[in-house]
């Protein structure tokens, strides 16, 4: 018998982007340096479809960087923004890590000296011009310039990080990622993206959980997309493919007993209005939401039947969709703009028009539709994809599993002890 593991939605406030905060404070004017720019912030569309041949393009090339040397870190001691000097070699180091994974095309700032040849001993000071006092930080003579921030935007946009081209903690952070770890992260999502069956000549519905987004892709096109909330760490979204077949407007909701005995029974028995005020009805130890404001699966539902009880739903708590990090449920897949879905799925049913649809969602009666054509759906776990302007996109590893697999990986030849 299987054990169905069963979910929950949840709310939380937060931002949209993680948002980079400076290592040293140096000047309000910095941070004023650049209004955020609306269209920079507009999702960029992807193939799903290509994926795993342009993730393997994408693996060979950082592989080759690495053959090469990786790159050398960006120094973390100060803050840069755009419209200011710096000392050259800061800038010359940002740029160098800039120009390795293709946002900038050259240098505009001098590289350093080369190192003197072995044995040779540098120029007396007597014997040459004396040197000119190196200014670190701000006011040196390399300018942190136009083309230099719009790079560094195009990649805080791909590491998702609203730093509007300053260079901070965050950034910083993401700047000095060992090419190696990235490597790791593209061999682990191309075995799952290799795993996932995409019809190519018919519709899907695409959720990829560290993305907290929803795609609606039909003949190779993408139609729709939405940010969603997805379980929590602790309650995770499972990684499965099924096929949507009905929909449910004004859904209650049967209460799992893990979630009702933690989190429902305590508040009811401390108030037993509490629960009455919620629209809860209790049969002995069960509890049932009746629909209404306070449900949390909203005003629609839709359902596809599978052994984990997951299914996409509405939400009253629509704040959560601000949130950086929109793992907050207990596994179950909320809807950004359930409607719009809905739309979709019945546009064959000329019946269940817009304006039908929501007079009957406004009756509060619970009702079914089943769909004329079943809706596959794959829910998949991939932490970068490379978007249409061909740059590797990176996400969290919010599940861990990059890392749970790494600990998990045998260890390579190179690594054996030899054995006498």
């Amino acid at each position: 018998m299987k054990i169905v593991r069963i979910f929950l939605c949840a709310a939380v406030l937060g931002a949209t982007f993680f948002v980079d905060a400076p290592v040293r404070a140096q000047s309000d004017a910095l941070w004023a340096a650049e209004e955020p720019d609306q269209a920079a912030a507009a999702p960029i569309s992807y193939d799903p479809l290509n994926q795993p041949r342009l993730l393997e393009d994408m693996l060979e090339r950082y592989r080759e960087i690495a053959r090469r040397g990786g790159w050398k870190k960006v120094p973390t001691d100060l803050v840069m923004g755009p419209g200011y000097s710096y000392d050259c070699m800061r800038i010359a180091a940002l740029e160098r890590r800039l120009v390795a994974e293709g946002y900038l095309e050259h240098q505009s700032a001098p590289p350093p000296p080369p190192p003197l040849p072995p044995g040779q001993r540098p120029v007396p000071p007597g014997k040459q011009p004396p040197p000119r006092p190196q200014v670190m930080g701000m006011a040196g003579p390399c300018r942190y310039g136009p083309e230099l921030t719009a790079a560094v935007r195009a990649y805080q946009h791909d590491r998702k990080v609203l730093g509007f081209g300053q260079v901070g903690k965050l950034t910083m952070a993401q700047l000095n990622r060992p090419v190696g770890e990235i490597i790791n992260v593209l061999e682990h999502d191309i075995a799952r993206w290799r795993s996932v069956s995409l019809d190519r000549s018919g519709s899907f519905i695409l959720v990829n959980i560290p993305y907290f987004e929803l795609g609606v892709f039909e003949n190779d096109r993408e139609v729709l997309r939405m940010p969603v909330v997805v379980g929590q760490p602790t309650w995770q979204t499972p990684q499965f493919s099924d096929e949507l077949e009905y929909i449910i407007l004004n859904p209650d909701w049967g209460i799992p007993e893990k979630i009702a005995k933690q989190e429902y029974w305590p508040s009811g028995r401390r108030n037993p209005e509490w629960l009455r005020r919620q629209g809860i009805v209790a049969s002995g130890e069960s509890l049932r939401q009746k629909p209404g404001p306070n449900n949390p699966l909203g005003r629609i539902k839709f359902v596809m039947p599978n052994e984990y009880d997951v299914y996409l739903h509405d939400t009253p708590a629509k704040g959560a969709f601000n949130a950086a990090v929109r793992a907050l449920s207990h596994g179950c897949v909320r809807l950004g703009r359930p409607m719009d879905l809905a739309h979709y799925l019945l546009g064959d049913q000329p019946q269940w028009n817009p304006r039908r649809l929501d007079a009957a969602i406004g009756t509060g009666e619970t009702q079914h539709i089943n769909l004329t054509h079943h809706m596959p759906v794959h829910i998949i776990y991939s932490t970068s994809r490379v978007n249409e302007q061909g740059r590797l996109e990176l996400r969290p590893d919010v599940y861990g599993k990059n890392a749970a697999a790494e600990r998990a990986r045998p260890p390579s030849d190179e690594s054996l002890e030899a054995w006498p």
